[in-house]
């Protein structure tokens, strides 16, 4: 591993160590109350038989995590990995307060190294994550090694809207506004800034589709919510 990529990744952990306390009603705020829904409407779009086995990557503070197990109802499982400690805890008080303890599992590890048999889960998911991690095409690469064949791999994420207008206020609340916003409520400016770094730094929607069929990934979809400023992709597991 080299330098560059384990600076980002202890500086990523540091963030969302950093921030996990106040990472749900931070969310909230910045997405103007729209994140739950962008969750939602991903989570409408997916095909899972009742008792499906699910991986989420990066589950964070587990939003995403439990509306999975919630759809899949009470035969189903869904493992929550996250390399964030404190992100996981906070999850797990949420998971004991839905008393959904039998259905998730959370567990802690590393995104470009999945600690699981191939072929293993229906479905594979990360969400808003896949521009922060070292490594996305290795990231992809483990998600393609243990969905199994037919299964779904879906990533939801922000990109910068490329419609005129649009594209020039988003840029604006999103590099100026967002860290004053963390700065404001939480005093973590830097760590506020991190996001449209990120995105800035990010695919392109289209370019994230191309990378999907380089992984053998059939049937890619993808949907487009709030102007293009957050994109679901989906992918089949080649048969």
């Amino acid at each position: 591993m080299n330098n560059t990529f384990q600076d980002k990744s202890d500086y990523v952990h540091h963030i969302f160590e950093s921030i996990a306390q106040n990472y749900d009603s931070m969310n909230r705020i910045i997405s103007l109350g729209l994140d739950s829904y962008w969750r939602k409407k991903t989570a409408d779009l997916i095909d899972l038989e009742p008792g499906a086995k699910i991986l989420d990557i990066a589950c964070g503070t587990c939003d995403w995590t439990i509306m999975l197990a919630e759809k899949l109802g009470e035969q189903g499982q869904v493992i929550g990995l996250d390399f964030s400690s404190s992100m996981l805890e906070r999850g797990a008080e949420k998971i004991e307060a839905r008393e959904l303890d039998e259905q998730i599992d959370l567990m802690e590890g590393d995104a470009n190294d999945l600690p699981f048999s191939n072929n293993q889960f229906d479905s594979v998911t990360i969400g808003f994550a896949l521009r922060n991690i070292s490594g996305m095409k290795e990231v992809l690469s483990e998600m393609r090694r243990v969905v199994k064949p037919g299964g779904t791999v879906i990533s939801l994420d922000i990109f910068e809207p490329t419609l005129p207008v649009y594209r020039q206020l988003f840029l604006f609340y999103f590099r100026k506004v967002v860290p004053l916003i963390g700065q404001l409520a939480v005093n973590k400016y830097q760590e506020y800034n991190w996001l449209p770094q990120s995105v800035k730094r990010f695919v392109t929607i289209a370019e994230l589709k191309r990378i999907f069929k380089e992984f053998d990934f059939t049937d890619v979809q993808v949907t487009k919510l709030m102007g293009g400023a957050v994109a679901m992709h989906r992918g089949i597991a080649k048969k």
